[in-house]
């Protein structure tokens, strides 16, 4: 058929049923159908095929000018994981910027490049460790059990105070019961720092470096008294006792970092695991300097104990 022999109306109701490759092929019927706009179509498609049949042009040449040839899916998945890349990138360059910052201004802080961030971070959805190698990791972590027994309360409302510290780090479980105004809270937080100075002496290990892995309250032994009611009857009165169990384990910060979801959440961790380092560092030098003093002093205290024996036996 001949374009110039068709009117505008039939021709875009003809180019409406066709769809054109990436090399200007005409493909197979599609469910294109006619819209509204199809006045502002007929007017488009008379202005570009009027110069095509002028100048000898073809019917591809006409179609590629006015449908626009369509982007593979793969490939808007490609452009999709770039710019995901692409954000990440920029998000850890930010991180190193301000890290580099807090470093000038705080002497002694352990400088982290963009090259030792986890490449899982730079991942806006990265692959999770399977669930078996995340039990074993965390089953060779230290872990520490502070108890409390015999506690006159009852052992649902300690629960709400335990709620506040579970699953938290120790530092925001402190933070959280220095807020609460719970009766008991003061109980949790003491248990919490016996424990801290428990898992200090025998692994060395800073507060930062610890996690509430478990605290909940269970029933104790409860005591029975007779309940005056009316009528002269009698019942059971309870007076409740409970038992508090608290967990601390040490943090496996790379872990942390990988099972986080977000770009955010890595960042947090990232930020937490570069506190830990610095403040365990401080906490080994400072208990080494202590170690060493007491060390002269007891070395000087056995030297006088000599020379004083020394001298009575002349």
């Amino acid at each position: 058929f001949f374009l110039s022999a068709m009117s505008p109306s039939l021709l875009c109701r003809r180019l409406a049923a066709l769809s054109v490759n990436q090399h200007g092929a005409i493909r197979t019927r599609c469910s294109l159908s006619i819209s509204q706009n199809s006045i502002g179509m007929e007017r488009t498609i008379a202005a570009a095929s009027a110069p095509s049949l002028t100048s000898g042009g073809s019917l591809p040449h006409v179609l590629m000018s006015v449908v626009p040839p369509r982007q593979p899916q793969q490939y808007q998945q490609q452009q999709q994981q770039q710019q995901i890349r692409t954000f990440a990138r920029r998000a850890a360059a930010t991180a190193t910027d301000e890290e580099e910052d807090a470093n000038n201004r705080v002497v002694g802080a352990p400088r982290i490049s963009a090259d030792q961030i986890p490449p899982a971070f730079l991942r806006k959805l990265p692959r999770k460790p399977a669930p078996s190698v995340v039990r074993r990791r965390v089953e060779r972590l230290r872990t520490y059990v502070g108890t409390e027994k015999d506690v006159r309360h009852s052992p649902w409302r300690m629960n709400l105070v335990c709620q506040f510290a579970a699953g938290q780090t120790v530092p925001d479980a402190l933070t959280q019961l220095d807020f609460c105004r719970k009766r008991f809270a003061p109980l949790v937080k003491q248990l919490i720092e016996k424990t801290v100075q428990e898992a200090a002496e025998k692994g060395g290990l800073h507060p930062t470096q610890l996690e509430v892995a478990e605290c909940f309250a269970t029933h104790g032994t409860h005591l029975k008294r007779m309940k005056i009611m009316g009528r002269g009857r009698t019942g059971i009165m309870h007076h409740r006792y409970t038992h508090v169990r608290l967990v601390l384990r040490e943090i496996d910060f790379p872990l942390k970092i990988a099972l986080s979801g977000s770009v955010a959440g890595k960042r947090k961790w990232l930020e937490l695991m570069r506190i830990a380092e610095t403040e365990g560092e401080a906490s080994r030098l400072e208990k080494e300097e202590v170690d060493r003093l007491e060390r002269e002093i007891e070395q000087r205290r056995l030297d006088k104990q000599k020379e004083a024996t020394a001298e009575e036996g002349k």
